[in-house]
């Protein structure tokens, strides 16, 4: 059977790099071609890898208003963050990447982000999926459950037949798609997935989340679960640092300024008001995962801080 593994990368920086290095090497033992699909170059080195690169330089994002949101409703106050909205990007990568197979004859692929390390010991588990859908007459195999109450199929890594694919299921791929279909405006892309793909008796469902089921592997490395973000207030014209750590069972490390250490327990939260004219630097250290976010505070960004999310006091001093 020809298959192929398509990897979804966004290799900005050395880490993202050497994350996407590593999914390569690890999912090379399989008997699969390998393609990456890109809205950034992807270095030599590393195409050298694979099979195939694809580079897509239109890298749509959602406005704000379309994006999902993070809230938080409380005697005190009520917040709302707007999600960055990458869903058109994924998307892109997901349609290029079942396009290039479809022409090609592959008969199987398996999408995934290049942040899923797949372990050696949860290797064998990815031509398991194909031959258990295969066998049992299916076109699709998905990772369903629920998030935040919702039924979803997860984009972190799927697979299927690709003309099977290519001919039933649509996702969105311009501003349009979302903008003019209310049932998709504030969804994530895998409620909207969940949607799209209505054809159920003609998919395998492995009812957990991935991460449980490649559970020796460590997926969706550098997704975050946290928000560090500059904000909007109805405070005296203050703007807000928020961080906020949303996993169940973690702490996360966030180092300000190079100066104040703060650590968060799973569900908590740290809020402080800034002022035009200063900077904010923060490290994060997610479980040994460096990240870091910058702010420059001015008026021109203010606008924008004030459009990504707001924090609403009941009560002003």
């Amino acid at each position: 059977m020809k298959k192929l593994i398509i990897i979804s990368a966004y290799p900005e920086n050395q880490q993202k790099e050497d994350i996407l290095s590593k999914c390569i090497d690890n999912l090379k033992v399989l008997e699969f071609d390998i393609l990456i699909v890109s809205h950034y170059p992807i270095p030599s080195h590393i195409q050298s890898k694979v099979n195939y690169c694809l580079i897509d330089n239109e890298n749509l994002l959602l406005p704000y208003e379309l994006t999902p949101k993070y809230w938080i409703i409380n005697n005190n106050f009520n917040i709302t963050i707007n999600n960055y909205g990458h869903q058109l990007a994924v998307s892109t990568n997901i349609k290029n990447g079942i396009n290039f197979a479809t022409i090609n004859n592959y008969e199987f692929f398996l999408f995934t982000e290049s942040d899923n390390l797949i372990d050696e010991l949860d290797i064998k588990k990815i031509d398991e999926l194909s031959f258990l859908m295969y066998s049992t007459n299916k076109k699709m195999v998905f990772f369903n459950h629920l998030v935040e109450n919702s039924p979803i199929y997860e984009t972190l890594i799927f697979g299927g037949i690709p003309s099977y694919y290519q001919e039933n299921i649509k996702l969105p791929l311009k501003v349009e798609d979302v903008s003019n279909n209310p049932n998709f405006t504030g969804l994530s892309l895998e409620k909207i997935l969940y949607k799209q793909a209505n054809k159920k008796d003609d998919y395998l469902l492995i009812k957990t989340d991935s991460k449980s089921y490649f559970n020796n592997s460590s997926l969706n490395r550098i997704t975050h679960d946290y928000n560090v973000e500059i904000i909007g207030s109805n405070s005296n014209d203050n703007l807000v640092l928020w961080i906020n750590n949303s996993t169940n069972d973690k702490k996360i490390t966030f180092i300000i300024n190079g100066e104040t250490e703060l650590i968060l327990e799973p569900q908590n939260w740290y809020y402080c008001f800034k002022q035009i004219g200063e900077s904010v630097n923060i490290t994060i250290n997610d479980n040994g995962v460096l990240s870091y976010k910058n702010f420059v505070i001015t008026h021109e960004q203010k606008k924008k801080y004030i459009k990504k999310g707001m924090m609403t006091f009941s009560k002003l001093n």
